[in-house]
């Protein structure tokens, strides 16, 4: 079955809206599921250097064969990990790329929407993507699952990648709210960066957040669940917002080979 699209969604990567408007709405549905403009281009001397892939970026995905587009964020670093995330589905696109000039390919793995699953019934694709990159500007391609899915993103680069990440700014208790607006999770982050959580659905988490860039806003994750059906190990990404007040949510999306979990805390 194909990822579903919103018949709402935005039509280019200006009209999609800044990284923050997007993550606002993650935040508003984002549950541990399961568990029940900048720079231009560089060059001189004729040669295009190599294009730095780390970012904040919003704009859409399209899906060969479907009409309509879906609002698009992802969260990138420039040793070329990348999390790429529908706001309207919460599937999710996560893996490596490099880059050669402006060309960007990379690989990895594509996550079917919680409750829907890609064409040949699996939950769980390779991924490859293919396109081109404006360093702190844009970047644009295509991208197709092994499982036969294929279409094309357009995203915008988000300043906001340009705030200082830091441990500190983290410490303290977070919960995440259900679709009801429900406490259903608390997690309690330590200065130094451990983690420990616990879910309403008996699942338990504990893990480390480590900074990766002191100048940009992107955090590294390390996680081990128990107690669960989702229960294992995951690395991901995350990034710190601010919505109602100066750094008031924490969205991370981390994955292993079975499953993608996006998480919303707020505090």
């Amino acid at each position: 079955m194909f990822i579903p699209i919103s018949s709402t969604c935005a039509t280019s990567p200006a009209e999609a809206g800044g990284f923050m408007r997007l993550l606002a709405r993650i935040a508003m549905v984002a549950v541990l599921v399961s568990c029940g403009g900048g720079g231009g281009d560089s060059g001189g001397g004729g040669t295009t250097v190599d294009q730095a892939p780390g970012g904040l970026w919003s704009g859409t995905l399209v899906i060969d064969g479907q009409a309509g587009r879906q609002d698009f964020v992802g969260i990138s670093t420039d040793d070329g990990r990348f999390h790429f995330i529908s706001v309207d589905t919460e599937g999710q696109f996560s893996g490596m790329v490099t880059v050669a000039g402006t060309r960007v390919t990379g690989s990895g793995k594509a996550f079917a929407p919680p409750g829907f699953t890609w064409r040949d019934g699996s939950t769980v694709a390779n991924l490859t993507m293919t396109g081109t990159l404006r360093e702190r500007r844009s970047m644009e391609g295509a991208w197709t699952s092994g499982t036969g899915e294929s279409g094309t993103f357009a995203l915008a680069y988000d300043t906001d990648y340009e705030k200082d990440s830091s441990l500190a700014l983290l410490a303290g208790v977070w919960i995440v709210y259900d679709d009801n607006l429900n406490p259903f999770a608390t997690f309690t982050i330590e200065a130094d960066g451990q983690f420990s959580g616990q879910n309403a659905a008996g699942c338990t988490s504990v893990g480390r957040i480590s900074i990766i860039d002191p100048g940009f806003d992107v955090y590294g994750i390390a996680s081990s669940i128990s107690n669960c059906a989702i229960a294992g190990d995951y690395e991901g990404l995350g990034v710190l917002g601010s919505i109602a007040s100066p750094d008031d949510v924490f969205l991370f999306s981390v994955n292993n080979d079975a499953r993608a979990l996006l998480l919303a805390l707020e505090r």
